[in-house]
């Protein structure tokens, strides 16, 4: 309600009006306070009470923080009951300190700090809200708290498995710092599903670009768990941002070592030796995606004969494309 002095009326004689109306159904309020200028402290407890008065059924009782509009910005179970028997809890106000009286029970409540809260969020599920409170505040400005946030709301998401919702978080963090991306690429490979993330990554000319590390590292862990992916990438990514004889070196060695294929390099040209061993077509679709892999970073560096050979010897269709393209101005390879 608005209460007001009318203008010109008698004094001490007040009049008001009723500016809005909040409603916390199914629950009956049994305690309001002012929280602050912009916010109310309500309690409430169940509704459901049996109307027997000898009855002293319990029913918990909870205290909301919300707007004016009653808006609901959190709320708490609070360790009391509520009977019939008794009186409803008396809710006081003494600025930075509250007071719950029920019967017998004196309960204070202390308010939170904005980071306490940002943690108790966290710690309650409510990751994304965290981050608006956080970002709202200014917390994200100071580097070293974003990081320890992003840990706080993506390594719960992962542990349970809500890998879109994990992302969509990341998203609404902002990251800018390579190491903090690099925090993340690790925990998404060790939950299985990097190949989920990298696509997130944000790369040159539309974004700003990362430590050379975080592209390393994505490439690499693909080339183990997810060649179609890193194929993605490497179409994608701008061959500056990332280390190619590192990768080419990775790629190199998951093909010894699962299935015996050597690649050498003899002049302008690489040799695909392959070990007598059967394989199932899984299993041939991987090793073509890798070998087509090597030959892109191959392209990327201008030794389009040596991508040739290596699209050759998987009787990749790519080999049509890199000819249509280079065929007219790579001598190397005309020679082929």
């Amino acid at each position: 309600a608005e209460v007001r002095q009318k203008l010109g009326g008698p004094a001490g004689v007040r009049f008001s009006r009723v500016v809005r109306r909040v409603v916390f159904s199914p629950s009956l309020v049994c305690g309001v306070a002012l929280f602050d200028s912009e916010h109310l402290a309500v309690l409430t407890r169940d509704a459901d009470l049996p109307s027997d008065s000898s009855c002293d059924c319990r029913a918990q009782v909870v205290r909301h923080v919300c707007s004016l509009a009653g808006d609901i910005v959190c709320s708490e179970a609070v360790p009391l009951t509520a009977s019939r028997r008794s009186a409803g809890p008396l809710y006081l106000n003494s600025g930075t300190c509250s007071y719950i009286l029920a019967g017998i029970d004196i309960l204070a409540v202390k308010r939170r700090s904005i980071s306490e809260h940002i943690v108790w969020l966290t710690g309650c599920g409510q990751f994304e809200a965290a981050i608006s409170l956080a970002s709202s505040e200014g917390c994200l400005d100071v580097w070293t708290e974003k990081p320890k946030l992003c840990a706080l709301c993506v390594n719960p998401l992962l542990a349970s498995g809500q890998v879109p919702r994990a992302i969509s978080v990341i998203r609404q963090l902002g990251l800018l710092n390579g190491e903090t991306w690099l925090q993340c690429v690790r925990a998404f490979d060790d939950a299985g599903v990097l190949a989920n993330l990298s696509m997130e990554i944000p790369v040159p000319p539309s974004a700003t670009k990362l430590t050379c590390d975080v592209y390393d590292t994505v490439l690499q862990r693909l080339a183990s768990v997810s060649p179609c992916t890193l194929q993605a990438l490497l179409a994608k990514w701008p061959s500056d941002v990332y280390s190619a004889q590192p990768l080419t070196a990775s790629l190199q060695r998951v093909l010894l070592e699962r299935w015996g294929v050597t690649v050498t390099t003899e002049g302008a040209h690489c040799r695909v030796k392959r070990a007598l061993s059967d394989c199932s077509d899984s299993e041939l679709e991987e090793r073509r995606l890798l070998i087509e892999a090597l030959a892109s970073l191959h392209e990327a560096q201008g030794d389009r004969a040596a991508s040739a050979s290596l699209l050759l010897s998987v009787g990749s269709d790519r080999l049509f494309a890199l000819l249509s393209q280079h065929l007219g101005e790579d001598e190397t390879l005309q020679r082929c």
